[in-house]
């Protein structure tokens, strides 16, 4: 009977070690890399936790714990989770190549500054000093000057609204094709996107503004086209309501005048719904007007609005990355 007993608490022994231990240390110092689109980073393990940011496809990240499917990891020095079923675990070998397998004698963590630190296995502890010092745990191509920020590109009217029109061209597939055109540009450089509509379809100015309010967005950018009895009338403007917001309608101002060889008509405050309503910093542009003949030849163009995207983003980059 002593025989037997001993038998079962041994298999017990060994089913624990061989179930719960692994699956510890496999959260505790393990790398993983995102294999979707974009992913949000949570305050807390759980799906109605806020968003405090954003990964996307291609970011490498180490975690410390993990908590009924999700995994916690550090992002801007705070302790942020991520589901990890949006995740691939990998392993680096000693020169910090991605390798197969995980290596019987030491991993690399990624610290803060980008680098690689070597720790053996049987040390990979949550409370490793090295690990927690590591504020940023999440890495990036350094192309992606973005990383971490969040944008909301509203293309203006769609559906029933069909905005301005000359010569048979709606301006609500203008705006629908330079937003994703925009779009694109911005996740380039690493940043997460939310389009207030991808087709043509009719979003109020209500639910355009419920959208960004409701979001963790750094800023809002409505995409628009001109109009004018003159049509002689050129040129391409920006928006805002809060003269809080005059700088970054001026950085984006003065990138499209150069990217697009547009006249530049300026930035102005204005009282426009997505503007007033919006609790994020908010512009809207007018990219030219469709009135004008030689205008509109030029601005139906995907190299037109390619050149105003890239504007827009680099306007957006000296905003937010630049200090002057």
């Amino acid at each position: 009977m002593n025989v037997l007993k001993k038998c079962i608490l041994s298999s017990f022994i060994l089913v624990f070690f061989f179930t719960i231990i692994p699956a510890v240390h496999a959260a505790e110092g393990q790398m993983y890399l995102v294999n979707v689109d974009t992913i949000e980073l949570k305050d807390a393990p759980k799906s109605n936790a806020n968003v405090i940011g954003n990964l996307i496809e291609g970011d490498k990240l180490t975690t410390f714990e993990e908590h009924n499917g999700w995994v916690k990891t550090f992002f801007r020095g705070e302790a942020a989770w991520v589901l990890e079923n949006n995740l691939q675990a990998i392993y680096l070998n000693d020169e910090g190549e991605l390798a197969s397998e995980k290596s019987s004698q030491s991993y690399k963590a990624i610290t803060a500054e980008g680098g690689l630190i070597n720790l053996p296995s049987e040390t990979a502890k949550l409370d490793s000093p090295n690990l927690k010092s590591a504020s940023m745990e999440i890495t990036r191509n350094q192309k992606y000057n973005l990383s971490g920020y969040h944008f909301i590109v509203d293309a203006g009217h769609g559906g029933k609204d069909g905005g301005a029109m000359a010569k048979k061209m709606k301006e609500k597939d203008l705006t629908l094709s330079t937003a994703k055109l925009l779009a694109e540009e911005l996740k380039e450089e690493g940043a997460a996107v939310t389009l207030s509509r991808k087709d043509d379809t009719y979003i109020s100015l209500d639910n355009r503004t419920i959208i960004s309010n409701s979001s963790d967005a750094d800023a809002f950018i409505s995409v628009h086209y001109n109009a004018n009895k003159n049509p002689k009338a050129a040129g391409i403007s920006t928006f805002y309501h809060s003269s809080k917001h005059s700088k970054l309608a001026n950085k984006i101002q003065n990138a499209l005048v150069i990217t697009t060889s547009m006249n530049d008509r300026g930035t102005k405050q204005a009282n426009y719904k997505v503007l007033r309503s919006n609790r994020k910093p908010a512009v809207l542009l007018e990219l030219g007007f469709i009135t004008n003949p030689d205008v509109l030849n030029k601005i139906k163009s995907i190299t037109y609005q390619k050149n105003a995207a890239e504007g827009v983003v680099e306007g957006i980059k000296k905003y937010f990355l630049e200090n002057d």
